[in-house]
């Protein structure tokens, strides 16, 4: 037997209501670290969920909402932000709150990851 890993992720379509009905919805196109490195994602809003978050269905606004305001789209700044020498990631605030709401939500479908676990190798 070999142990798994197994991670339910939600891939998003982040939109507005007004922007809803002509197809136009957020693409996550690259990711900046901390240390200003940056890597390409290409790909929908995505993030992993808890086990206390399943099943899905029952909790889709909640996911919602800590996804877009507290993991992926956290911190709103300017298109031309970037982190790198002379420009450092801007200082924590813990009285921020992303100016982001989740109005609504409907859930199409979502993802079941399996991989070999690296921590544990049976």
């Amino acid at each position: 037997l070999q142990p798994v890993r197994t991670v339910h992720v939600l891939r998003a379509k982040v939109t507005s209501p007004d922007r809803y009905p002509r197809g136009i919805f957020l693409f996550n196109t690259w990711q900046q670290y901390g240390d200003g490195r940056t890597r390409t994602r290409n790909g929908l809003l995505s993030e992993k969920l808890t086990t206390a978050e399943m099943p899905l269905e029952e909790n889709l606004h909640e996911v919602c909402r800590r996804a877009v305001t507290e993991e992926e789209m956290q911190r709103v700044v300017e298109s031309t932000m970037k982190i790198g020498p002379g420009r450092p990631a801007p200082t924590y605030d813990p009285s921020y709150k992303c100016p982001l709401e989740v109005v609504s939500e409907h859930f199409v479908d979502h993802i079941i990851e399996l991989e070999p676990s690296k921590s544990y190798p049976g």
